[in-house]
């Protein structure tokens, strides 16, 4: 009686892990099916060229050829400008240059897309000491920050602006045509970089987003802006 009922106990554990390892096989069969179709889905699914997810974008058309890199449609506004600014800073006590008589100005150049009449737009900046440098920058002369320059201005103009961005181009304190000493990393020098990004975002055709951008020098300034 007892081997006759220990086999029949063994036969119900079989059939129990038999059932379970069968569930298992199947809803692993499930999962890959559904998550195949989902895939399959997914990668049928239509975006906006700037929605397109990382592992997809091998398949878009990309150009290549130039030295820049360029997006992959091309915008449809005109644009105007520059526009020359310049940007009354009140700096503390502190950071007051008792040698320069005038007030504490930063000088903006801004390039705007013609979009439609009460629309706001986005501004791409890019913030340094070296507009209208003169001959100390390695190659040559540098232009004014009215001109796009070419480390981020043209690509900014080129390929940005006319999907609908403002560019601006902005001279550090005792730089270009920004007043005031200069001031490398210090407060000062923070101070008028926030009151220039502050006053781009303020103004009534801006939506107050304001990306800063720029390599070495240019690129510090993203972090003063920042802190």
């Amino acid at each position: 009686m007892a081997d006759a009922e220990g086999r029949r106990e063994l036969m119900r554990f079989n059939l129990v892990m038999g059932a379970t390892i069968g569930i298992v096989i199947l809803f692993f069969i499930l999962a890959s099916v559904w998550g195949s179709g989902a895939i399959q889905k997914s990668s049928e699914k239509e975006y906006s060229w700037w929605e397109v997810p990382l592992q997809e974008r091998h398949k878009m058309e990309l150009d290549f050829t130039g030295l820049r890199s360029q997006l992959p449609v091309n915008g449809t506004y005109n644009w105007t400008g520059p526009s020359e600014f310049f940007i009354e800073v009140d700096l503390p006590p502190s950071e007051q240059d008792v040698g320069y008589p005038g007030p504490a100005l930063m000088h903006v150049a801004l390039w705007l897309p013609e979009v439609e009449p009460g629309t706001k737009v986005p501004v791409i900046a890019t913030i340094h000491p070296y507009y209208d440098f003169g001959t100390e920058v390695a190659d040559g002369d540098s232009n004014p920050n009215t001109i796009p320059d070419g480390g981020v201005g043209a690509w900014v103009l080129d390929q940005f602006v006319p999907h609908g961005y403002a560019l601006a181009q902005v001279s550090t304190f005792g730089s270009g045509q920004s007043t005031h000493c200069q001031d490398v990393k210090g407060l000062g020098e923070q101070v008028g970089i926030q009151a220039a990004v502050e006053w781009l975002g303020q103004q009534e055709w801006s939506n107050g987003n304001v990306g800063l951008m720029g390599k070495s020098y240019a690129g510090t300034t993203n972090w003063e802006a920042a802190q």
